[in-house]
């Protein structure tokens, strides 16, 4: 994951004060939002601080339009009542973008991640762009500012860009040849957020996957944060790494790269420049027109889409490309779980559609 805030140098001088004043910035306001704690005095039980830490803390999310004082919490106790703290859900927006070779898909969500708008629109012509990531900037722009109609950039706090590729740190390139034949530059997309005065998020979309599974599994704060690989296969394969509750990137940002781990190194050619890589043999594309030649051999005239496949997913000329791409995911799947020792997997991505 990478954070391009407004500032380029914003950051650099946090001390260790700073980054746990972050933290339980990040920790009351979940709180809060969870409906776990309602008042001072719970926070201040629930994350073991003093009153007056938590008083400051509060302060702070209540001037940042985060959260909402709503009049005094029932008590039995005698004497001044507590104010009573609520999540303001319209306080505030973030606006997310998913990119894929299918198309760019837009979100924009409240501070309680419920959905206010979504849209989605065809995959801009970047291929031939000579300055790829500015086409696609200007592209995020015109839908934020003239295709939705929702958006207000008086209350966005982050637009979020998800993709199916991989940050390439010495290079500040986010890398998606493998997956849509072009890549763009971190310049580009920072230079978009200063331009609207909104910090950007940009991430790997299996990461972002692999974090939301975790979180619907294993809610926050919970007692047992357990780890979790998260296997997506749509235009490619790609594994989300969770530890402890936490996403692993790695140092390079490159954890995870399950469909680059060749299987045959004498097999088909990788735009990675390897052979064999195992994105090569299980993807939506290939599994469709493996599937496509074998039902045509049947008599059977094949769909045109991975969703059309599920009415003869029984049928047995389907039984050999289905056994094949399996045994090949589970070659992958058992290499990561050696690799990492973790054990509890999730499949997911445009392959359930099938």
């Amino acid at each position: 994951m990478k954070l391009l805030s407004i500032d380029q140098h914003a950051g650099t001088h946090s001390n260790y004060q700073h980054t746990v004043k972050l933290k339980n910035l990040k920790r009351a306001f979940d709180l809060i939002r969870n409906g776990r704690c309602d008042s001072r005095a719970a926070l201040a039980r629930e994350m073991n601080l003093s009153a007056t830490a938590v008083s400051a803390l509060v302060e702070e999310l209540v001037r940042a339009n985060m959260v909402l004082e709503a009049g005094a919490t029932h008590t039995a106790v005698p004497g001044r009542r507590a104010m009573k703290y609520v999540l303001n859900r319209a306080g505030h927006q973030m606006a997310v973008f998913s990119l894929s070779s299918h198309g760019v898909r837009y979100t924009l969500f409240d501070l309680s991640c419920s959905v206010i708008e979504q849209l989605t629109f065809p995959i801009p012509d970047l291929n031939g762009a000579a300055h790829p990531g500015e086409v696609l900037a200007d592209y995020i722009e015109d839908i934020l500012l003239h295709r939705s109609t929702r958006f207000d950039a008086r209350l966005a706090i982050m637009i979020g860009l998800s993709f199916p590729g991989i940050y390439l740190e010495d290079e500040q390139i986010f890398f998606v040849e493998s997956a849509m034949n072009f890549s763009f530059t971190e310049a580009s997309i920072r230079a978009l957020g200063q331009k609207l005065g909104i910090p950007m998020l940009l991430a790997n979309v299996t990461m972002c996957l692999a974090y939301a599974e975790q979180k619907r599994l294993y809610p926050e704060y919970c007692d047992e944060k357990r780890d979790l690989l998260f296997i997506n296969i749509c235009d490619g394969v790609g594994a989300g790494i969770v530890v402890n509750g936490d996403i692993m990137a790695g140092t390079f940002n490159t954890a995870g790269e399950m469909g680059h781990m060749s299987i045959d190194r004498n097999g088909l050619p990788c735009r990675c420049g390897n052979r064999g890589c195992l994105e090569r043999y299980v993807n939506q594309n290939t599994i469709l027109s493996l599937a496509a030649e074998a039902l045509r051999g049947a008599g059977i005239s094949p769909p045109d889409s991975i969703e059309g496949l599920t009415p003869h997913i029984s049928l047995p000329c389907m039984a050999s490309v289905l056994d094949d791409v399996a045994q090949k995911l589970t070659f992958g799947i058992f290499s990561m779980m050696c690799a990492t020792g973790i054990r509890r997997i999730v499949l997911g991505g445009g392959i359930l559609a099938g």
